[in-house]
């Protein structure tokens, strides 16, 4: 036996087929407009108005700080978890891959600019070696900046 389907059958399925398709682009759409990216990290000697100022991977034992600076990206980075964590990797005080400190902040959208600052410990300074900064959104580290203290 045969069916054939009439003319407003085949219309209420293609309606049908319409509006899923529909709601799976939206839905997509929606998942990629709340998507945050690093648009640009530099280490640098300072910070001032969105910039980072004396831009290097290179410090002394003297510098009383570095600063990772980010400029956030995406189509709607507002709400996202934005990480530095900063590892002496291998340095004259016998530091291994050690974790100095983390800092973490909510991403706002009338802030797309940060400084994070890892300030040297007091009376000694920052020890001679090699370092790290991991940097991640939402707990995923994208991009990972490496530096010496000579």
């Amino acid at each position: 036996m045969r069916r054939v389907f009439s003319s407003a059958r085949m219309a209420h399925w293609l309606v049908l087929l319409l509006v899923i398709l529909s709601t799976s682009l939206l839905l997509t759409a929606c998942e990629e407009e709340k998507e945050a990216t690093l648009k640009n990290v530099e280490l640098a000697h300072g910070y001032s108005q969105g910039e980072a100022v004396d831009p290097s991977t290179t410090y002394k034992t003297t510098d009383k700080s570095i600063h990772t600076v980010i400029q956030m990206g995406g189509k709607s980075p507002s709400g996202a978890k934005l990480k530095v964590n900063w590892l002496a990797v291998d340095t004259a005080d016998g530091a291994r891959n050690k974790s100095l400190q983390q800092k973490e902040v909510i991403v706002s959208v009338d802030n797309l600019f940060y400084d994070f600052v890892l300030n040297a410990p007091e009376g000694s300074g920052f020890a001679t070696g090699k370092y790290q900064a991991d940097v991640s959104i939402n707990g995923t580290v994208e991009k990972t900046l490496y530096f010496t203290v000579q």
